[in-house]
């Protein structure tokens, strides 16, 4: 089993309220609104933003309060880095260096006007790395390690040599602010030891008003591939396809689908539930003068009424849009979540397509039902849920690349991108600590793509996809799936 955490990634980012709503923190602004020392409070805002040299006397009591705020929480760091034995890879990166960039991102998903959305990808890329003076290397060129992210901004998509980390290695990120929701996390070390019955049974909350369109995406893809999965001659052909030597499950994950209208609903159905997951499947949103919010049927929900009154099972799945979003403030529904006591979320970074979103959790639902009791049964080996998640978002990222590449070279036959996909898909699971390797070999033997040419779509071509929307917050790497290797001997 991989180890929980191998590198600690770490930035200068602040609360992006003070990029969002800059104007409003201007000298002029302050002064109009009567703010007692507006220019030392706007110049300290400004630091804040573009100041990663936090060492230097000032004589702004408003910067040095700022100052004292970082030591502390470079020092929780530093405690979370030391008890975990991880060493931490701090990058010069400041509110102003990425947020025109994700807010610009953020205006044209929302316009649905995506073609610029692979540039923009490649500035964010750039920036990073310009700001990361070379300490990203480390992990530049190896795979399938456990990267620990601090910070405001989706660091996880920065592409390291044709891959986004979050691609590349098993990354998870916990906001740098608030600090009480980023302390609470990362002085907490204990880990959830979980079993295949604890994800035995799936809660769905559903909430669409009357008549809303996409109101059955999920659920009408949820049972076709239920009743896919329990057709005698769909199991036979799964069975052919596999092989002899490959374990296809007899679990079959319940899916419980609860429509709630109100906040009530979701407490009630939350407190009477005892398993390990629970999907979100309505409209979210997050206002740039608001907080994150779920919207149901009947009423909106701020998840932090949440707090104290539901309880919140480890592993949350939000199949709603902007519920991490890169461009709004801290107080999104991700961590509201956290606060309420998930382990991890799987949350959206920007609005996000509803039959995606679908497909994708019709993907999460095949990787339970299949691949988990093959690793826990047959190959006996434990996992964190990090890990389950990297994996399905590498197979979902390279399934969209095998797309592009038969879109553009239009002399691939669709033969060849399907065995392509199955063998490249297989080669993921096998062989995570060198899988590219594998992919190289295989599309250039089947598509006679030079690697040059595979290399340069990733890194210019393809680097913005639907499925890096989706990002681990929270500790999932603390969640682990036990199998053989980690029960004693006369344990159950």
């Amino acid at each position: 089993m991989i180890p929980r955490s191998e590198y600690l990634v770490t930035d200068f980012s602040v609360d992006l309220e003070y990029s969002i709503h800059a104007k409003e923190y201007t000298k002029h602004t302050l002064l109009r609104n009567n703010i007692p020392e507006f220019a030392k409070l706007a110049d300290s805002i400004t630091y804040a933003k573009s100041q990663h040299e936090i060492d230097k006397e000032n004589g702004n009591d408003f910067i040095k309060a700022y100052q004292q705020e970082q030591y502390i929480s470079s020092t929780i760091n530093t405690l979370y880095a030391s008890s975990t034995l991880t060493p931490e890879i701090k990058i010069n990166i400041c509110n102003n260096d990425l947020f025109p960039i994700t807010s610009a991102m953020g205006e044209n998903i929302r316009s649905h006007n995506t073609k610029s959305l692979n540039k923009q990808m490649q500035d964010f890329t750039k920036a990073v790395l310009k700001k990361s003076n070379t300490m990203l290397d480390y992990i530049s060129k190896s795979f399938n390690r456990q990267i620990k992210i601090i910070s405001n901004f989706p660091l996880e998509w920065t592409n390291l040599d044709g891959l986004p980390l979050m691609i590349r290695h098993n990354a998870s990120r916990v906001f740098s602010s608030p600090g009480y929701v980023r302390e609470k996390l990362l002085l907490n070390n204990h880990e959830i030891p979980i079993n295949l019955e604890s994800l035995n049974t799936i809660l769905i909350l559903s909430s669409f008003k009357s008549g809303d369109m996409i109101s059955n995406h999920l659920r009408d893809k949820l049972e076709k591939v239920i009743r896919d999965s329990n057709n005698p001659k769909v199991r036979d052909a799964l069975q052919t396809r596999a092989g002899s030597k490959s374990y296809i499950s007899d679990i079959e994950p319940k899916i419980v689908f609860e429509s709630v209208k109100s906040k009530k609903d979701i407490i009630a159905a939350l407190n009477n539930f005892r398993y390990g997951i629970v999907i979100f499947d309505m409209h979210g949103g997050h206002a740039k003068d608001g907080d994150g919010l779920l919207e149901l049927s009947d009423e909106l929900l701020h998840p932090y009424d949440l707090v104290g009154k539901a309880a919140i099972p480890p592993i949350v799945i939000l199949s709603a849009c902007d519920t991490s979003p890169a461009d709004r403030s801290h107080f999104n529904t991700a961590n509201a979540f956290l606060c309420a006591g998930a382990a991890t979320v799987l949350a959206s970074t920007y609005p996000i397509n509803s039959l995606e979103a679908a497909e994708y959790i019709e993907r999460l639902y095949k990787r339970i039902r299949y691949y988990l009791p093959e690793r826990i049964h047959l190959v006996k080996r434990s996992l964190r849920w990090s890990e389950f998640i990297t994996g399905l978002n590498r197979r979902v990222f390279f399934d969209k690349f095998l797309k592009h590449l038969s879109k553009k070279y239009k002399y691939l036959t669709p033969g060849q991108i399907n065995s392509a996909k199955l063998q490249i898909l297989h080669a993921l699971e096998i062989n995570p600590n060198r899988f590219m390797d594998d992919f190289y070999y295989l599309l250039i033997k089947i598509t006679k793509l030079t690697k040059a040419t595979i290399l340069n779509e990733l890194s210019t071509h393809f680097t913005y996809c639907e499925c890096l929307n989706y990002v681990q917050i929270g500790f999932p790497e603390r969640i682990v799936i036990v199998a053989e290797d980690l029960i004693a001997p006369g344990q159950t």
